[in-house]
């Protein structure tokens, strides 16, 4: 009885449209993720676990993508969930091992993190001089997974990873209700992103699209 009771109340709240002052929107993003260790960090990493190889990394710069739904209560204050993929990362190896497996085992940690997962987040959003024109403040919580594979010759180790981190972020929202060619209720962006993955800082530059609707 309390869980129908539950239940109803939470479809009440959610589904009815009267209820519910504020408004829906959707958006998507595409960008260019980049991480905090670089090629120099690997090869430091390495040689500190008495590993005799070097290490080269595309960490420099990766595509990545961010896609939402979100409610917002008031003109200022809402809340976002969605999800996120920081790119794919790849890692070479260059030595000598006399055994592989064992290789593969010491150096399982040494790579640029990379991760995708679920993003939860309160958002607050500021006009700036014109009504079209917002800042936009993130904070929330980012539930990450990451999978790679390490593969030697003859042998190879899958690695699963996962956790859960701060994520915040900060961007300019314009509404281009304005252009003719625009149905009302969109709106561009520029955003910066922070996930932390595993320890290590990534940053996500993004340009994206949002349909805002009641």
């Amino acid at each position: 009885m309390k869980r129908v009771s539950a239940t109803a109340v939470l479809c009440g709240v959610l589904c009815s449209g009267n209820a519910l002052a504020g408004e829906w929107n959707i958006g998507a993003s595409l960008g260019s993720a980049r991480g905090d260790t670089g090629t120099g960090d690997l090869n430091r990493e390495l040689a500190a676990r008495g590993l005799n190889a070097t290490a080269s990394s595309s960490d420099d710069s990766r595509t990545a993508w961010r896609l939402y739904f979100g409610y917002d209560y008031t003109p200022n204050w809402g809340v976002e969930a969605g999800y996120v993929d920081l790119g794919e990362v790849t890692t070479t190896f260059t030595g000598t091992a006399t055994d592989i497996d064992a290789f593969l085992a010491a150096s399982g940690d040494v790579h640029p993190n990379t991760a995708q997962g679920w993003q939860l987040s309160a958002v607050y959003r500021q006009v700036l001089g014109s009504p079209r024109l917002h800042a936009v403040a993130r904070l929330g919580a980012f539930a990450w997974s990451s999978q790679y594979t390490l593969q030697g010759v003859g042998s190879s180790r899958d690695v699963d990873e996962r956790g859960t981190n701060l994520s915040v972020g900060l961007g300019l929202q314009m509404g281009l209700d304005e252009i003719a060619w625009m149905p009302p209720g969109f709106a561009g962006h520029l955003d910066w992103d922070r996930y932390s993955i595993d320890g290590e800082p990534i940053d996500l530059l993004s340009l994206g699209l949002s349909y805002r609707f009641r």
